[in-house]
């Protein structure tokens, strides 16, 4: 890897792909052009806003050493630990389940516009993926912690392209559908 200069930059440039090591390097290199070439103050502030979500990648995602699953007790290898986890289930990134469980739950005829699509129900609050990088061992725990507590319905929303531990989600979900429990997954979520 060495030092690359960038002659010119278009919006095709900002399509950044590769390794999560070179998002880091890319989006260095070309807020740094931008801020040299005219850039508007919006190009610029789209660029900082993308760079500070990447650049703890440097410290944390990309660093071997560092163990985020201590913070909550895991030992990710151990199929067997399922009971681990803390109770900060609102925490960064926890947009999209909140927007979901809205969906489904929103208090009906209260005057405030979102009316949910169930109701009188009760919620089980499961945070499971941080971040949108879900593990099978996380997803696995929270469909049978779900069914266990007594869940009829499990919302599914998240996916992914590869899982090299898949058949602990498949025994997990074989599990929750053996009580009755109706798992959902929007079409969006992968397969």
């Amino acid at each position: 890897m060495g030092v690359e200069s960038i002659d010119s930059v278009s919006s095709e440039d900002l399509e950044i792909t590769g390794n999560e090591s070179q998002q880091v390097m890319q989006a260095k290199q070309v807020m740094t052009f931008l801020k040299g070439n005219g850039a508007t103050e919006k190009d610029i502030e789209d660029l900082e806003n993308y760079y500070e979500r990447v650049s703890g990648l440097e410290e944390y995602g990309l660093n071997p050493d560092f163990d985020h699953r201590h913070i909550v007790g895991d030992d990710y290898d151990d199929l067997s630990d399922r009971f681990y986890g803390n109770n900060d289930v609102i925490g960064p990134g926890s947009e999209h389940g909140t927007h979901v469980a809205g969906i489904v739950g929103a208090v009906r005829d209260n005057d405030l516009g979102a009316k949910g699509v169930a109701g009188n129900i009760e919620l089980m609050i499961l945070r499971t993926v941080p971040d949108g990088d879900e593990r099978e061992k996380d997803v696995a725990n929270s469909i049978r912690y779900a069914a266990e507590n007594g869940a009829r319905v499990i919302n599914m929303s998240f996916g992914k392209g590869y899982s090299p531990q898949k058949e602990y989600v498949d025994a997990a979900v074989r599990f929750a559908d053996s009580l009755g429990v109706l798992m959902v997954s929007g079409a969006g979520n992968g397969s």
